[in-house]
């Protein structure tokens, strides 16, 4: 293993070099360390209002790679393509999605579109919000219960368990906060009861899928603090285990199918709904997902036998030999 300069670029308020208390149990904290145990030269570099921050760190610590851990750019998730827009540009491994496969897998409602295409299985949807002009009636919407969100967030963003709504009054309501709190689109869907299972790929040109996990516990809305709480987890018994159901490898076919279509590449989680002896719904895709130890992209790696070090060491090796397609 030979010794690389990897330039880790992150929100400046999670920088693991900077930052204190929570912050540091989490992904940023966990590949810095790991980046240092392998032996590379690490270099933080903490990126959010303008590219000049960023040529001006490249051009001065000249590295070989750059570790994506930016969620958005400009304060705003869906402007996280510009950086690896702008390092594919330079011809500068970075790790991570490439620039169309974060554009497509941000929009949550054409990605289901294109999926459905497929035969993959996604909840009926209506788009509301920003551009849209108006909250959806009701004659226009799958029957209740319906769950409310974002259509360009991940890491649940807005997303409390009043999201999952009974009435055209709690619907009303959900819009109305996610409009004046975030002013994004708005997604509306038939709510999907059943298991929340993930499954992890990585990979460019070929791709290797990992067995599925699923999240136990909490009360079928995955709030940010149900995903990321650990005393909300340990309160209510949440916990991430190998998923052992009947559709299983349906998941993992159905995953893995996704990921080439849509262009992704690096790695990425896929999370579905799935109930006993139906089929498996697909809620969500997650290009660069959490890549914390005790994550589920991490925990699914380890049972496929590569420790954390040596996960770490592959997505740099996935981003090194990384070429788009044309």
């Amino acid at each position: 293993m030979s010794s690389k300069r990897v330039l880790v670029i992150t929100h400046p308020q999670h920088r693991p070099d900077r930052s204190r208390g929570l912050q540091k149990m989490g992904t940023e904290n966990d590949v810095w360390r790991a980046l240092k145990k392998l032996g590379h030269i690490v270099h933080i570099a903490g990126v959010n209002e303008n590219l000049d921050d960023l040529e001006m760190e490249i051009d001065e610590f000249r590295p070989h790679i750059v570790f994506n851990l930016l969620e958005e750019f400009l304060s705003e998730a869906v402007y996280d393509f510009h950086i690896v827009s702008y390092l594919e540009a330079k011809e500068i491994p970075f790790t991570g999605c490439n620039p169309r496969g974060l554009i497509f897998s941000r929009n949550k409602f054409l990605l289901g579109q294109a999926a459905n295409s497929m035969e993959i299985k996604t909840p009926k949807s209506f788009l509301t919000g920003r551009g849209f002009g108006r909250l959806p009636k009701v004659s226009e919407l799958p029957p209740f219960p319906l769950f409310v969100k974002l259509n360009r967030e991940h890491a649940s963003l807005g997303i409390r368990e009043s999201n999952l709504v009974r009435t055209e009054k709690q619907l009303k309501d959900v819009c109305r906060r996610l409009t004046r709190d975030f002013g994004g689109e708005i997604l509306v869907q038939k709510f999907t009861a059943g298991e929340d299972v993930t499954v992890s790929v990585w990979g460019n040109d070929t791709a290797e899928v990992f067995h599925p996990r699923q999240l136990k516990g909490g009360n079928g809305v995955a709030t940010a603090r149900l995903k990321f709480s650990k005393k909300y987890q340990r309160k209510h018994r949440v916990s991430s285990l190998e998923y052992k159901g009947t559709s299983a490898e349906k998941v993992r076919e159905q995953a893995l199918s996704i990921y080439r279509h849509f262009d992704l590449s690096g790695y990425a989680r896929v999370d579905f709904r799935v109930r006993d002896n139906a089929d498996p719904v697909l809620i969500d895709v997650n290009a660069n997902p959490n890549l914390a130890v005790n994550e589920d992209f991490a925990l699914s790696a380890r049972k496929a036998g590569w420790i954390y070090l040596d996960l770490i060491e592959h997505i740099l090796e996935l981003g090194s030999n990384y070429r788009p397609r044309v």
